[in-house]
Formats: structure tokens, sequence, C-alpha cells
């Protein structure tokens, strides 16, 4: 959940940004929806697991694109190709940003891993390959895969956030 602090205006520029795609979240979530149509038709009492199924797959495909964008109010990360699924951090929150190299399967895997309120570190890969680090509030770290992620932290230490080595 962003409070108001986290909601860049609408006044507030463009100042990089970059993006990551992967097709495995697109197809992953059109098996899953075959699967459960599949299911449907075998055992039409299972209607309920099917649609647990399609529930899982709305969750998954978003991942196929994730769009990272730094504006004068901060970061924001948008999620899929409509990119309705956001989430922004506020300058304030920044502490520091780097970038780092993320392999498939550190950090649990690809995919959205972690919560940032409840163990204090989030990330969000759908490929294996450059990534950006941000430490939060002192004590939490994002890190989301992302094209060029230099450009990204030049940007933020342009807006006063400090450069960090805070890995991924």
């Amino acid at each position: 959940m962003n409070t108001p602090e986290d909601a860049p205006s609408h006044g507030d520029g463009v100042l990089w940004g970059g993006a990551s795609t992967a097709r495995w979240p697109g197809l992953l979530a059109g098996g899953m929806a075959i699967f459960a149509i599949l299911v449907v038709v075998r055992i039409p009492q299972a209607g309920p697991g099917a649609l647990a199924i399609l529930a899982a797959a709305a969750l998954v495909a978003p991942l196929g694109r994730i769009e990272v964008v730094v504006v004068e109010a901060g970061l924001q990360v948008s999620y899929g190709r409509s990119g309705l699924v956001r989430q922004r951090f506020a300058l304030s929150r920044l502490d520091s940003a780097s970038t780092t190299h993320l392999s498939a399967w550190s950090g649990g895997g690809l995919g959205y891993k972690g919560s940032l309120r409840l163990i204090g570190w989030a990330r969000a890969a759908n490929r294996a390959g450059p990534g950006l680090c941000v430490r939060l509030d002192g004590r939490r770290t994002f890190t989301v895969s992302v094209a060029g992620p230099g450009g990204a932290v030049e940007a933020l230490v342009g807006l006063g956030v400090r450069r960090g080595g805070v890995g991924g």
C-alpha cells in the first residue's frame, strides 16, 4: 500500500526509464488458463479449484514486463503491458541505489519474492541479468530486474540519493 507521499505528482518529469521483458510469465499464465479450462471440462465439480488456478495465472502474467522509471519525486515500478499494477517509492524514502546482477535462482528464483513490510526485502525479477537495488527507510531493500540500471542509479544520485553497494 502506498502512502500519499509515495504518489508522484503529474508535473514530475521522467529522468530515466528502463524495462525488462520476458516470455515465460505469459506462457505460464496461458498454460495455467488452459489447464483450468481442461479441469472444469473433465471434472465439473472442480470449478472452485479452476478459479483459483485462473487467479494465479492473473498474478503471474504481469511479470512479463517490468518498467522502472525515475522521476523527480522518486522511483516508480510498473508491472504488465498496461502498467496498472505499480509500486512507488518517494524520494524521501530512498537511502541508496546501486546496480546488481541477478541470477535466475538467487533470491528464491524468478517472480515477485519477499515483502517490504513483513520481512524488509522484496525482489521483482523476470529474467537473469542486470538489476537495480535500492535501500529504503534505512532498513528495507528492493531489487528489480531492468536493462541498463546504471542510468537509474545516476539519475537517483542526481536527485540526492546516495550511491550504495547494497547488492541484491
